[in-house]
């Protein structure tokens, strides 16, 4: 999302959910053979693909894979949304916000605010393979 942001700008972008969604599932099962569910198991699927696909942090973050890291924020951040009963979020007025700007999955469990880019960027730089999915795990433990 770009840096000078308005609450419109944001509530439009939640408007285009649910068809960034499944131009996703679409794009996704094409590369992979693989339908996305909002699982746990979806969200390592979708990490094992980020690996194969980037080779690291700093090229999903390239200008020409901006629109793809959109539609895999959203898919990510909407898997943690059911999965935690949560809500999206953007915090547009606190700059010491590490989260500032940045699209997040605020949930009632009294877990932190799960922001995906940071996740997926962090994911493809550690090369692990089982980031975003750990995450998502502990969130559903309640973070212990």
């Amino acid at each position: 999302m770009r840096a000078n942001l308005t609450r419109e700008d944001f509530e439009e972008w939640l408007f285009a959910m649910s068809d960034k969604l499944e131009e996703f599932a679409v794009f996704f099962e094409q590369e992979t053979s693989k339908k996305l569910s909002y699982s746990p198991q979806s969200i390592n699927d979708v990490e094992e693909w980020l690996l194969i696909k980037f080779s690291s942090g700093e090229e999903i973050l390239k200008a020409e894979h901006q629109y793809t890291l959109d539609l895999v924020s959203r898919y990510v951040g909407e898997t943690f949304r059911e999965n935690l009963r949560g809500k999206w979020d953007i915090d547009l007025e606190h700059e010491q916000n590490v989260f500032y700007h940045l699209p997040v999955v605020v949930a009632d469990k009294g877990f932190p605010p799960i922001a995906p880019y940071p996740l997926i960027t962090t994911s493809v730089s550690k090369r692990g393979g089982s980031y975003i999915g750990a995450v998502l795990n502990n969130a559903l433990r309640g973070g212990n």
